[in-house]
């Protein structure tokens, strides 16, 4: 049977597969599209009059509703806190 000691490494091994991956997305960025075909497809590489586009709101009016701020939260915030509601109480539960 494996024991902790291979998970351990597994941990090891997996950390380095994860870092060669978020490296090689950083990398990747800084290389920027290489020809038409790429911009086409939306990959851009970094440009700063994107940046200031993208980095105001732009909510839109969509199924009878206008959006903003409090309505994009009201769908976001549940979804991303809701596993933690549950593992808060999980100390309370009672051994049967």
């Amino acid at each position: 049977m494996i024991g902790l000691e291979w998970e351990a490494k597994a941990q090891i091994g997996l950390l380095v597969i994860l870092l060669l991956a978020i490296a090689d997305f950083v990398i990747g960025t800084f290389i920027g599209p290489k020809d038409d075909e790429e911009r086409a497809k939306g990959f851009i590489g970094y440009n700063a009059n994107l940046l200031e586009e993208n980095f105001s709101p732009d909510y839109r009016y969509s199924e009878g509703v206008e959006h903003n701020f409090f309505s994009v939260l009201a769908i976001f915030f549940p979804a991303a806190t809701g596993i933690l509601a549950g593992a808060n109480i999980s100390g309370d539960l009672k051994v049967i």
